[in-house]
């Protein structure tokens, strides 16, 4: 079969075999999807909130349904064979010991998926076992906390989640906590709010325990100030899994260029974010554009400009956390079409591994050493 020029651009970025039958493949609602050939490179999605349709609705991976972002027949079709999976906790409605109970059911939703997709899904805890299962062909799944709201004020709780496979936690998520500022203020006012709240000394106390046990440290959704605190004292690069950049799009959500920097010199990864509010619209002649998959390699270019390099950026959707996406990204299963951006803007071979999951994968194994 002739692969148009956009599919054959899309199987060079991704190295895969087999895409015309991609093509052609009918997902249905409760139809499995079939199982592909392994592909060349990892492309890891670092943060995707599709656990609590899942929970809260009943969702099946194995399933396509029309309202959802990411699922089995979407990253096949995509190419993305890792993803990490947000346990997000709202604290609108989950405080205390509801938020822990709350991570842990999805925790244990995305355990159910695995055991029900077998051959498709497969549960890591290191950069080793995420490679063996897509060299198997299958999607690693990892896990991550969003919202350290899930620890209820407790250290061991962090011990407790990491043994249950947590490979990262997200110090806040809107409104501030105890210990830790965010980014944002909750909309309800559920939680108080001071924009210049950095950690505390408990705040503190969770960065190193963190470290101790082997939890990426993720600052999508911190403050500034939680920001900087937290480099100086963690021992381990950190992530921001899911923003963009400032200069680009003023947004509390995204980091300044001093960020930026500061993230380098930790040897830390920043996540690019799908989402159209962060990435805002440009303006040309005057008139306004919607944000599309170019704005997205906009900030990837910003990134490794301030940067100096390709070693600190990644990507991080945000799929199904009620995000409304760049055109042309609006689902995992047009991923090929950043990938493929990312060579017609000039970027190696190598540059674009590192992009798609290494970096990622580089921070991941930089924690599964014991503390020196």
């Amino acid at each position: 079969m002739r692969l148009s020029r956009r599919a054959a651009l899309a199987a060079l970025a991704l190295g895969l075999t087999g895409l015309p039958a991609l093509a052609q493949m009918p997902w249905r609602r409760g139809r499995e999807p079939q199982k592909l050939a392994v592909p060349s490179m990892i492309v890891l999605d670092a943060h995707e909130d599709t656990l609590r349709r899942v929970l809260d609705r009943g969702d099946q991976l194995g399933e396509r349904l029309a309202d959802g972002q990411g699922d089995i027949a979407a990253w096949r079709a995509g190419g993305v064979n890792a993803v990490w999976f947000a346990a997000w906790v709202n604290p609108t409605k989950y405080r205390g010991e509801a938020a822990t109970q709350r991570a842990l059911r999805l925790l244990g939703a995305l355990r159910d998926q695995a055991r029900m997709y077998p051959q498709h899904i497969a549960l890591c805890d290191t950069a080793a076992e995420v490679r063996a299962a897509v060299r198997d062909g299958r999607i690693a799944a990892l896990a991550a906390v969003e919202g350290g709201i899930a620890i209820n004020n407790d250290l061991s709780l962090i011990a407790r989640f990491r043994d249950l496979g947590v490979r990262r936690m997200n110090l806040t998520w809107k409104g501030n906590l105890d210990w830790a500022g965010s980014s944002q203020p909750l909309p309800s006012g559920a939680l108080p709010y001071s924009p210049n709240k950095g950690l505390s000394d408990f705040g503190r106390e969770v960065v190193r325990e963190m470290n101790r046990v082997g939890m990426v440290v993720d600052l999508s959704h911190c403050s500034d100030q939680t920001f900087f605190d937290t480099l100086a004292v963690s021992s381990r690069p950190v992530i921001v899994s899911h923003s963009n950049a400032r200069a680009l799009a003023d947004h509390p959500r995204n980091v300044t260029d001093d960020m930026l920097r500061a993230l380098r010199d930790n040897r830390g990864v920043i996540g690019v974010n799908f989402y159209r509010e962060y990435l805002k619209p440009r303006s040309v002649r005057g008139r306004l554009l919607t944000p599309t998959v170019e704005t997205v390699l906009d900030h990837i270019d910003h990134i490794v400009r301030v940067t100096g390099g390709t070693d600190y950026v990644g990507i991080g959707s945000d799929w199904d956390g009620d995000i409304q996406p760049a055109l042309g990204l609006e689902t995992a299963a047009q991923m090929p079409a950043l990938l493929a951006g990312l060579e017609r803007r000039g970027y190696s071979a190598d540059d674009i591994r590192k992009i798609a999951g290494e970096n990622f994968l580089r921070v991941l194994e930089a924690s599964e050493s014991p503390v020196p």
